[in-house]
């Protein structure tokens, strides 16, 4: 969708046009390369920003902002000034004495410290506290990736994969589509000495839905019918399944089939009554509770008229037919 030219720039063209437009009807980021110029744009939320200077490093950086990557550099900053004056006083008093000259070494043969990424599952707590008429539909993100500052070597938490978890509260949640903050405080137990730096993707969204009431049709499942027979017609009882269903993806063409009916034993044509059940699925949910709804189906069968019964087996031949020959005395 291209913005509209009014108030834009003359250097912009198509591209930019459809990148600002694309960016008020979406919540994309949009990077524009100008051919002619040069010129290195991003566009978000109904805004267009030349990326100054064009570097390879500026690019970077404004990508890593886009995604949601942008490191604290004054946390780091302070941290490693910190570090540093810890260096200078342990240089100092390692003067002192040989022990502490020893130990001054020790902290500083110590492993380095790696940044790695691990897999965290989300859970939501308080569902009992959504209101019985929501649901919470089936979330696009399932994992998120914890990156931490851990040790490279010779600490036990690496020597076997941790499992994290991420708990989303749903309490207080409004029904609809909501956008949800990933915190530390949602983090299951991190281990002792590593640092959280951040989380990939570091929001994720929940849909609380309302329940549907659909009249669900039925689709009669048959098996073992002659060839010799035809289904002309079938009817169930109830006609349809009046249910409460909760899942966002059902419509109202969406049906549920019967147990499979066993029909091999037909020998004469007419109307047939037989009995079935339609197991639910765990988003369908009936008035009773039942997990299964009870049918009764009504066939009207007719002669195939395009059967033609199989040959009758042939003859025998006269000299297969012949008695064998007594044996020799």
């Amino acid at each position: 969708p291209l913005a509209s030219a009014d108030g834009a720039r003359s250097e912009w063209g198509t591209r930019h046009l459809a990148a600002l437009g694309l960016s008020q009807q979406s919540d994309a980021q949009i990077l524009v390369i100008s051919e002619e110029r040069g010129t290195i744009s991003i566009a978000n939320n109904g805004d267009l920003k030349a990326v100054n200077p064009p570097s390879e490093q500026r690019v970077h950086d404004v990508l890593e902002e886009a995604m949601g990557r942008v490191r604290d550099v004054r946390k780091r900053r302070n941290r490693r000034l910190w570090n540093w004056t810890l260096w200078f006083a342990a240089m100092v008093l390692a003067m002192g004495t040989s022990r502490i000259l020893d130990e001054f070494r020790s902290v500083r043969d110590a492993a380095p410290i790696i940044t790695q990424a691990f897999e965290a599952k989300i859970v939501y707590t308080n569902l009992k506290s959504v209101p019985a008429e929501l649901f919470l539909a089936a979330p696009d993100v399932a994992t998120v990736e914890a990156v931490f500052n851990v040790p490279s070597q010779g600490f036990p938490g690496l020597q076997a994969t941790p499992e994290f978890t991420i708990a989303i509260n749903l309490e207080g949640l409004p029904e609809g589509e909501s956008i949800v903050a990933i915190t530390p405080e949602m983090l299951s137990s991190i281990p002792e000495g590593w640092e959280l730096e951040t989380f990939e993707p570091d929001r994720v969204q929940v849909n609380l839905a309302k329940a549907k009431e659909f009249e669900i049709p039925i689709e009669v499942v048959t098996t073992g019918l002659s060839d010799e027979f035809l289904i002309r017609k079938t009817t169930t009882e109830p006609p349809v399944i009046k249910a409460l269903v909760r899942d966002v993806k059902w419509t109202e063409e969406t049906f549920l089939k019967t147990q499979p009916i066993d029909l091999s034993g037909l020998i004469v044509w007419g109307d047939l009554v037989k009995r079935s059940e339609v197991t639910l699925p765990d988003s369908v949910r009936v008035p009773t509770g039942a997990n299964a709804v009870p049918i009764e189906v009504r066939f009207e069968i007719i002669k195939n008229p395009d059967y033609k019964p199989p040959p009758p087996p042939k003859p025998k031949d006269a000299k297969d037919a012949a008695a064998p020959k007594p044996p020799k005395p």
